[in-house]
């Protein structure tokens, strides 16, 4: 009817012939978001479909946006990107997070202090965060140059440090719980040294006939040669003592011949201790001195 409105109290009518009410309008008024300082409450959703996501915040000489992948799950990845009044755009890139692994964004605070240069004077006879370092306070070893750096590997019980300086390799660890003071630690070890790599004295040798070989294990082989007149037993000393003990020796007779059958030839050894042993040669169809092979194992 003409000059007769009808009122529609609803914000989800479709209908194009009624118009909303003062109640419906103040609903609206009041929750807009205004072009200028308001609060949302809630999730704000936005969704775009197959292109990237975009929030933009304007600056006086261009606009900053933040941008989400489409992909989703299948990308896991968002950028930042600044657009300047000139149109060039200048981005900070974030690689796909891997599915169900966090990662942190660290502060540049934060990634200073794990530089080596950030890390000086600190206390090695206390220190076990894992960590890089120049010049540490205390604690290490000290034969080092003034200028040194090293690594710490471990954590607050089990933990390992090495030391590097003037082409040399250190490296000490302890097991203590917690490691709180010098005494919790093993002595420092040189590992490497600046000509060879290796530490000499780990691998110390003499090449001679009567010689040995020193393992980094601690283990030493030694050999040697004496001549022995046939049914005599002599004392032989090993070119170095062994610092604990001599686990074994084994011993061969040179026969310039093959063995008949009536043929009795016996090499053995006895007295076995750190500084060497006592070798004997009996037989029945050999005169003169015969020369023996010696082999002996030990730490």
């Amino acid at each position: 009817m003409k000059g007769i409105v009808k009122l529609n109290n609803t914000l989800t009518s479709t209908a194009t012939g009624e118009a909303l009410t003062a109640a419906m309008g103040k609903k609206l008024n009041d929750e807009k978001v205004a072009k200028s300082g308001d609060t949302m409450t809630g999730l704000l959703s936005i969704n775009t479909g197959n292109s990237w996501a975009r929030m933009q915040f304007g600056t006086n000489d261009g606009s900053w946006k933040m941008e989400f992948d489409p992909k989703g799950a299948a990308s896991r990845q968002m950028n930042f990107n600044f657009n300047d009044s000139t149109g060039e755009r200048t981005f900070i890139l974030f690689p796909a997070l891997e599915k169900g692994v966090n990662q942190l964004v660290a502060y540049q605070s934060w990634v200073n202090e794990q530089n080596p240069k950030n890390r000086s004077g600190i206390d090695l006879d206390t220190a076990t965060t894992p960590q890089f370092f120049i010049n540490a306070k205390s604690g290490y070893v000290s034969a080092v140059d003034v200028e040194h750096a090293g690594l710490i590997l471990g954590y607050q019980n089990d933990c390992s440090q090495i030391i590097a300086a003037g082409g040399n390799l250190w490296v000490r660890g302890s097991d203590a719980n917690p490691i709180s003071k010098p005494e919790d630690w093993s002595e420092w070890k040189r590992i490497l040294d600046e000509k060879n790599g290796v530490l000499k004295s780990d691998f110390a040798h003499s090449r001679a006939s009567n010689g040995y070989q020193k393992l980094p294990s601690g283990l030493i082989l030694q050999w040697g040669r004496v001549s022995i007149k046939n049914d005599s037993y002599i004392a032989t000393t090993f070119p170095i003592a062994f610092p604990n003990t001599c686990f074994n020796v084994q011993t061969t007779i040179d026969i310039p011949r093959a063995m008949r059958g009536g043929d009795v030839v016996s090499a053995h050894v006895g007295d076995i201790s750190r500084t060497g042993c006592s070798i004997g040669f009996s037989e029945n169809s050999y005169g003169g001195e015969r020369p023996l092979y010696w082999f002996a194992i030990g730490y």
